[in-house]
């Protein structure tokens, strides 16, 4: 017969911490991959852009 000190030792609270951390980055994953969250800055155009390098260019 097992111990209780065995099941319900510090390497079992770690493990089930793990296992958690582990399922709260797959829930993470998946959410973001199905319904990524806007993030403007990955948006945001900076400095000139092409149309005024053309018109730069046609003078």
């Amino acid at each position: 017969m097992m111990s209780h000190k065995l099941m319900f030792g510090p390497l079992a609270v770690l493990s089930v911490t793990a296992l958690g951390l582990a399922l709260i980055r797959l829930a993470s994953a998946f959410r973001e991959f199905v319904h990524p969250r806007y993030r403007p800055e990955l948006h945001y155009m900076r400095g000139p852009g092409p149309a005024t390098a053309r018109r730069a260019s046609a003078r």
